[in-house]
């Protein structure tokens, strides 16, 4: 169920701030795959400012970021800015499976003016982020084509909040590094996500996905009294894989696929990709025997004719 304790007025550059934030406080689980060998990579961040200056003019503000390839689970109280008390946990159970959480509360916070990062300031925030890796093989039956991969994910979930933002973001990639991908506004039962274009040789390729949780506030320009702000987004109760299916750049679906795990996981492939059945011993058996019996049908036919026209 999600529930609106107060409306919150929507920003051009909200999906922009959620970006940041995942880009700013993660970036050390995008560049993870080059570093580590786990199949999961799993990260938390909180601060309860972003941008915001002291008085030599310095970035000021309290931050908790913590990593880790099992389960991590971190909280952090500040009262710098405000109250602010903030958790996000990030943990697995399997490689097609994500849990995420994470909530941010402050409370008589005193807007101030701020630096204008790259992609805006962020005034409070709490992430949580887990990205898995892979190498995948794909053949195909015919002839080698190119081909776009897409993943469904069920999600699962809650989200609450009052004068902030609570989003879902998420990436994926299939043969090339994992860049920045997308915030959902809302909270959709299933999510799919597509590669770039690629065209399948037989060898080992990175394929990558990760997800967020993210909880933010940032100041608008007419916020000059105090203000409280609340978020939190639950993905505990999982976002799974679902299915992949592999097809044309036109959505046509390739039949004769077979995928291959480097971590030794089955992708749930779609059947509309299903290699071509081979027939059946008995089948192939028939049509033998089907075909070697044609010339004595023939003879058969022949002189039966032979002897009606006698």
């Amino acid at each position: 169920m999600i529930t609106h304790r107060s409306s919150f007025r929507a920003y051009s550059r909200s999906i922009r701030l959620s970006l940041y934030f995942v880009a700013a406080v993660a970036a050390t689980a995008v560049s993870a795959p080059q570093a580590h060998a786990a199949p999961y990579f799993l990260c938390v961040g909180m601060n309860d400012s972003s941008g915001k200056l002291d008085e030599l003019g310095n970035e000021a503000g309290t931050h908790v970021f913590a990593c880790g390839s099992d389960a991590v689970d971190r909280s952090m109280i500040s009262e710098l800015y405000g109250a602010y008390s903030g958790s996000a946990s990030a943990s697995t159970e399997s490689f097609d499976t994500v849990k995420l959480f994470a909530s941010a509360t402050m409370t008589g916070y005193q807007p101030g003016s701020y630096v204008e990062l790259p992609s805006g300031g962020i005034y409070f925030a709490a992430s949580a982020q887990a990205q898995y890796q892979d190498s995948v093989t794909i053949d195909v039956e015919g002839p080698a084509q190119p081909m776009v991969m897409e993943l469904t994910f069920a999600v699962t979930g809650d989200r609450d909040w009052s004068n902030a933002s609570a989003q879902i973001c998420y990436g994926f990639q299939y043969g090339a590094p994992l860049t920045s991908g997308a915030c959902a506004p809302d909270l959709p039962s299933a999510i799919t996500v597509t590669s770039q274009e690629f065209v399948p040789d037989g060898t080992e390729q990175p394929l990558y996905f990760q997800f967020s949780a993210v909880i933010f506030r940032a100041d608008r320009i007419d916020d000059t009294e105090m203000y409280d702000a609340y978020g939190a987004i639950d993905l505990a109760h999982t976002i799974t894989l679902q299915e992949m299916l592999l097809t044309t750049p036109g959505g046509v679906p390739v039949p004769g696929i077979t995928v291959s795990s480097a971590q030794g996981f089955a992708y749930p492939l779609s059947a509309l990709n299903a290699p071509t059945p081979a027939p059946a011993p008995g089948a192939a058996g028939l049509m033998v025997a089907g075909v070697l019996m044609l010339p004595w049908l023939r003879r058969r036919r022949a002189a039966a004719q032979t002897q009606v026209s006698q």
